[in-house]
């Protein structure tokens, strides 16, 4: 912790924190899109390798997302969801929130915030939608019936070239995606190489160069 709180100051990053994000300690900041973000300091990770590369040393760098917090008019709609669709647990509450946990080291929590809603757009600085993960196709469509099981709408499977996607809404108004894990990144490129040049998924390879125009420079 001590060494984010001094790579913040010496970047010039304003952030908040340390505090106690149901027994764990956080720092709050905004990205450039003022987005609001956490850097949760879990011991559960600390198994998982860091990346040598980075210009953090690898002991201090982020080993991926822990979870998200949704704000909602109320929270137990979308509660039923997380327990009976995805097997999260209620392990705490705070007065307005509710924290719900599974035992994944990454993306195992999901903190519920009632309060009043904002009105949003899509853009930057919103996040879409929620994702969760699915084995394989089997899994993804069993799921899918749970949804339709509980009264909800989701899409068909569809095709994302990387991995397949269901999305259906919340009644607390968020945006959910279940998603395969294959057929993965590497079904067109090597693994060796991923993230050296733009892939685009087949049904946009005749607007690359339109794409690539208005994508700005990326210097590693």
């Amino acid at each position: 912790m001590e060494y984010w709180a001094e790579r913040f100051g010496e970047t010039g990053i304003d952030f908040d924190g340390p505090y106690d994000r149901f027994g764990q300690q956080a720092i709050g900041f905004k990205d450039p899109d003022m987005m609001k973000l956490e850097l949760v300091f879990d011991e559960k990770v600390n198994q998982l390798p860091g990346w040598e590369n980075s210009s953090v040393p690898a002991e201090h760098t982020i080993r991926g997302f822990r979870g998200t917090t949704m704000f909602l008019k109320e929270h137990q709609s979308t509660a039923e969801i997380l327990t009976t669709l995805f097997g999260f647990k209620e392990t705490a509450n705070d007065g307005n929130r509710w924290h719900y946990k599974t035992d994944a080291p990454i993306g195992g929590s999901v903190i519920l915030e009632e309060g009043e809603s904002k009105v949003s757009a899509n853009g930057r600085g919103i996040i879409h939608h929620v994702a969760f993960r699915a084995a394989d196709d089997d899994e993804l469509k069993s799921l899918r019936s749970k949804v339709l099981d509980m009264g909800l709408n989701p899409s068909p499977v569809i095709d994302r070239h990387w991995f397949h996607s269901v999305y259906f809404m919340t009644p607390g108004g968020v945006l959910f995606e279940i998603a395969t894990d294959g057929p993965g990144y590497d079904v067109d490129e090597d693994p060796d190489k991923l993230g050296e040049k733009l892939i685009l998924p087949p049904w946009l390879e005749s607007k690359r160069e339109v794409i690539e125009k208005r994508l700005p420079e990326i210097k590693v």
